[in-house]
Parts: structure tokens; C-alpha cells; sequence
């Protein structure tokens, strides 16, 4: 292969899935069989629509190019808004992507819960990662501003241009590794295959995130040809939430949605019940419109309220919603001790909960918010006994002060100066 040769590729749009007209040349009836069912699982999941939603933005990678020192291997190629659960990593290899986690262990979060399903990526060759980590293997461009996540093999001694790029590895409970992690599913046929998170993990690998100028960025390589090669995933800039894990069990994973709340927004993964704001709301919450927002499960409503139900990695400093079933106010006559804890106060906005799906508000929930930095954040559960809905979560940068407000707070600090003085010569 000539080198610096660019290979891009599509996933379809569509998620029409025509089980009849699937075809499989010279394959045994179990392969046909394997492959039904994971078509089947993808249509069903794609007719979740929010629970795993696809984005219509444009493509944040638009190229991945092989530097000469990869020209031998497979060529990369970018998969637009085609990155989830069972996704092809590597070019030469039936290997997948997957969380790690399964309904039994949620410490860390399913590539939903990482708020990645329907991004872009690249799948590199996996024997690429022999190239010598001084040099370039890829180069990968970016059309815009971009939060980049890098899959680095467990295995593997972390190379010191991955952090000279800015990468740092995303932290989870100190109870679970400290660190996130995700799973290769390995197999020499799709018939060794698992479907779905946590099924057939073979290994792991850390995730790593940094925020990517527009333009091109070279990646160099591993220079080790017993691990498995990195994954590169890309998203919008300006996400705050590095992912978010269940602790509990028995109940559906979360996911957490990019940039992405608005009025219509899905409020849970096991519901279709949509959150309803009006304009004031949106106008007076600045940064809510179009923030990260977390989907959580509506069955998980009857969860301890003294035991950790969600675990949330924030990036940066937040602002954060808890949108709260005023409902709850019939079964307790304060906030729980963990929303107080985490500093949450009445905002005196509400929004609306439609659990129709239909246009029509069926219940209200009082927002909270409060300020939380960088770190680690354990979320309990609600223990209610009675019909109300679950809580939902939403993160937004905390706004800039405006020029009018600085002018105003170097007024009165400059006032209060004088009147120091003031007072020290009446002394």
C-alpha cells in the first residue's frame, strides 16, 4: 500500500434491516444464524431511538491517513457516527468494541454509558501496532474542534506522546482500578463473537480523553506486536461528562447523552417519556439548552437513597441539574442527605414530564442545581415507594461573566478599597 493513502468509510443511515435478503456466501447455517441475530439486536436497539441515539452532526473525522511507517499494514479507516457496542476495531482483525461491564457489574460504563454510541472513529490495523512509538502511524483529521477518546491496551506501557498530546486517562471508584476501562471482544470468525456489552471480553484497555483542535494530529505507534492496537473515537467539543457507570443492579444501564438536551429530550432508557421546557426555562438556565445529559432508569426509582446507584466522572467544573418528580415532596418532606451533600439547591424552575410521548405534560419536576469541579460523583438512589418517576441529571459549562458583570465587580471592589481607607484613617 502506498503511504499517506486516505480510506474513509461510512456506516448507512438507515436502519432498515431486510433479515431475508441477508446473504452469506459459503458460510456454515450457524455463522447465517450468529449474524441474524446480531442484525436483529441492532434493529431492535436502533428502534430505541433516543436510548441509543445516532447524531446527525457532521463528521468531526474526516480523514485517517497511514504515515509511511504503517504503509505495510491494512489502511485505517473512519466509520461516521458508527461507533457502539460489537463495533468493528481494527482493520485486519474480526475484534470488537464493547463495555466491559455486565448486568452484574456496573462499575464501569457501557460504551452508552460513555456517552459514545453513534460517534466517529477510527479502526486502525491492528498489526500497526508494531510501528515504533517515535514514529507517526496516522494521521487523523479533525473538521472541528473535538473531545477525542484513545482505547490504550492494559497491557501496554502508556508512550509518552500519547500524554505530550494532552491524553490523560479518564478516573473512576478507586474501588474498580481507579480508571476506566473497555473491552476487546477477539475472535478468528464472527461466530466467536458475543453480542453486546460485557459478553466474551477477552481484554481490556484504558480510555483516555483530551480536547483536539481542528486540523490534522499525528498518532504515533506502540512498538509492540503482542498487544492489541488503540481505538480513536471522536465528539463535539464542549462535553463536560467523561461517563457515567451503574453501581446498583437490576435495573437498565444509563447513557449518557453529548451536548444533547433540549425540550423532547428521552428522559429514561426503559421509557419513552420525553422532558418538556419551555423557552423561559431554557433562557434563564444558561447552558442547559444543549447540555450533557444523563438517561436514566425509570425503574431504578425504588433505589436506597443511602446507597450509590450511578457513579458520574466529571471532566470539568459544572454546573448540574437534578431534575426532581415533585411528587417526591408527598413521600418526603426534605432532599435526601447525598443531593445535600452534593450542594443541590432549588433554582425555582421547573420542567415538564411527558410520559406519553405525545405532546402533553403529565407530571412536573422541580429543578435543583448546584456546582461541582473535576472528580469522581456518587449519585443514590430515590427509595421511593410510591408512582413517581426517577430523577434526571444535566451538565453545563459554568457561563463566563459578562463584560457588564466584570465592570460591576471591579467597581465594588474598587469601592469597598476606598472605604477601607477610609475607615483606617478615621481609626
Amino acid at each position: 500500500m502506498s503511504a499517506n493513502k486516505c480510506f474513509v468509510g461510512k456506516t448507512a443511515r438507515s436502519f432498515d434491516v431486510d433479515l431475508n435478503s441477508l446473504s452469506i456466501s459459503q458460510s456454515s447455517m450457524h455463522q447465517r444464524l450468529h449474524l441474524v441475530q446480531k442484525a436483529r439486536q441492532f434493529a431492535l436497539l436502533s428502534l430505541l431511538g433516543g436510548f441509543l441515539q445516532t447524531s446527525s452532526h457532521a463528521a468531526i473525522i474526516v480523514s485517517a491517513t497511514e504515515q509511511p511507517a504503517a504503509a505495510s499494514y491494512a489502511d485505517p479507516v473512519v466509520v461516521e457516527n458508527g461507533f457502539g457496542e460489537d463495533a468493528k476495531a481494527f482493520t485486519d482483525r474480526f475484534h470488537q468494541w464493547n463495555g466491559v461491564s455486565t448486568d452484574n457489574t456496573r462499575r464501569h460504563p457501557t460504551l452508552a454509558g460513555l456517552g459514545l454510541v453513534g460517534k466517529d472513529y477510527v479502526q486502525t490495523a491492528n498489526n500497526a501496532r508494531a510501528v515504533a512509538a517515535n514514529d507517526a502511524a496516522y494521521q487523523v483529521t479533525l473538521s472541528e474542534d473535538a473531545q477525542v477518546f484513545f482505547f490504550l491496551d492494559t497491557r501496554q506501557t502508556e508512550p509518552s506522546w500519547l500524554t505530550a498530546m494532552g491524553f490523560e486517562r479518564i478516573a473512576s471508584s478507586s474501588s474498580d482500578g481507579g480508571f476506566y476501562r473497555v473491552g476487546y471482544d477477539e475472535g478468528n470468525d464472527e461466530t466467536q463473537l458475543g453480542v453486546g456489552a460485557g459478553v466474551d471480553i477477552a481484554t481490556q484497555a484504558w480510555v483516555y480523553t483530551t480536547r483536539l483542535s481542528a486540523g490534522a494530529h499525528t498518532f504515533n505507534g506502540l512498538g509492540f506486536n503482542g498487544n492489541n492496537n488503540y481505538g480513536i473515537v471522536a465528539t463535539q467539543a464542549g462535553t463536560l461528562v467523561g461517563g457515567i457507570a451503574r453501581i446498583g443492579s437490576g435495573n437498565p444501564t444509563p447513557a449518557l447523552q453529548r451536548l444533547a438536551f433540549n425540550t423532547g429530550a428521552l428522559a429514561y432508557v426503559d421509557r419513552t417519556h420525553q422532558w418538556v421546557v419551555s423557552a423561559g426555562v431554557l433562557n434563564s438556565l444558561q447552558g442547559l439548552e444543549g447540555a450533557d445529559f444523563i438517561q436514566t432508569s425509570n425503574d431504578a426509582r425504588g433505589a436506597s437513597a443511602t446507597e450509590g446507584l450511578y457513579e458520574i466522572t466529571l471532566l470539568e467544573e459544572s454546573r448540574v441539574y437534578l431534575f426532581l418528580d415533585k411528587r417526591f415532596y408527598g413521600e418526603y418532606a426534605e432532599l435526601h442527605q447525598w443531593m445535600k451533600t452534593l450542594g443541590f439547591t432549588d433554582s425555582l424552575f421547573e420542567l415538564g414530564i411527558d410520559e406519553s410521548g405525545n405532546g402533553s405534560i403529565d407530571q412536573t419536576a422541580d429543578i435543583y442545581q448546584t456546582t461541582l469541579g473535576p472528580g469522581v460523583y456518587q449519585f443514590n438512589g430515590l427509595a421511593t415507594t410510591g408512582g413517581m418517576n426517577n430523577y434526571g441529571i444535566a451538565f453545563s459549562a459554568i457561563p463566563e461573566p459578562t463584560q457588564a458583570v466584570l465592570m460591576m465587580t471591579g467597581l465594588l471592589a474598587l469601592s469597598l478599597r476606598r472605604r477601607r481607607k477610609t475607615d483606617t484613617r478615621r481609626s
